[in-house]
């Protein structure tokens, strides 16, 4: 009796560790459903994977990074800039996440920060398009 009791206890345990493991994702598998989620257009939801690697691995640039893009893509440029900011902090060597910074800058019309940007993507050996530099150069009244 004792001994089937073990064997049902076991059989549980492992049911639950089993069940665990299904719903149990990885940081690495949130951001590919993100990846997913944003290639059908559903925004919200890949901000939702992207929110659920960084609460896993909160030291990966590039989640910020990602969700910086899918808030910007959102027009939603105030988390746009500071998912970029936080990216930037644990990768400052990522020229395009400051080209990504810049972008959002020149739209919310803070131009000198925006071209602060550029300077540091270039200076990184990050290519800022042209198009870009010309469009940051019409909206600001700047030539660099």
């Amino acid at each position: 009796m004792i001994q089937k009791r073990i064997i049902l206890l076991l059989i549980l345990i492992t049911t639950c560790l089993i069940a665990v493991n299904v719903y149990a994702q990885s940081a690495k598998e949130h951001y590919d459903l993100a990846n997913t989620c944003l290639n059908q257009g559903k925004y919200d939801e890949a901000i939702m994977h992207l929110t659920e690697a960084i609460q896993i691995d909160p030291n990966t640039a590039i989640y910020y990074k990602a969700r910086g893009e899918v808030y910007r893509l959102k027009s939603d440029l105030g988390h746009a800039i500071l998912d970029y900011t936080k990216a930037i902090e644990l990768n400052p060597n990522d020229g395009e996440v400051y080209y990504f910074r810049a972008i959002s800058y020149m739209f919310t019309k803070d131009y000198d920060k925006a071209w602060d940007d550029v300077y540091k993507a270039q200076g990184l050996e990050y290519n800022v398009p042209p198009s870009f530099i010309k469009d940051l150069q019409d909206a600001s009244g700047r030539n660099k």
